[in-house]
């Protein structure tokens, strides 16, 4: 695996992990369960693949993509999600996302976001990357430039 292809995995485990300590309630929990029971974490993990498989440069080969998503634990996943969720969203929050999520309106959103996302995260990368750009080039020495 490249270091490209690390180097982007090692990105998606520390957001994964940084995730600050709020109080949480058992009622808070089993709302958090109900919402991963309604978008799961594995259908997040494949729809990244999905994107990952497009991008060119992070070229990854079907047999890469299925070896991660082989190596990916849905299950620690989930586990993750609902600790985070439940502590930095209320019952009530909680509960109206997973209201959303399970209705016609949400079902049709989450089968449309992968290919909205795939059409504008390029743009907004390109964006970011071109303003980082021009920031450190100010910030560079004249001589350096």
């Amino acid at each position: 695996m490249s270091m490209k292809k690390i180097l982007s995995l090692s990105v998606l485990a520390i957001l994964l992990a940084t995730t600050p300590a709020m109080a949480q309630t058992a009622e808070t929990t089993a709302a958090a369960k109900r919402y991963v029971e309604a978008v799961p974490s594995q259908k997040m993990v494949d729809e990244m693949l999905d994107q990952f498989k497009s991008n060119e440069q992070i070229n990854l080969t079907e047999a890469d993509i299925a070896a991660i998503r082989n190596s990916v634990n849905a299950a620690n996943l989930d586990a993750v999600m609902i600790d985070a969720m439940a502590k930095h969203f209320t019952v009530e929050e909680i509960n109206a996302l997973a209201d959303f999520y399970t209705s016609a309106t949400g079902k049709s959103i989450m089968k449309k976001m992968p290919a909205y996302m795939n059409e504008i995260m390029p743009t907004i990368q390109k964006a970011v990357m071109d303003a980082v750009i021009a920031e450190m080039q100010k910030k560079a020495p004249a001589s350096a430039q």
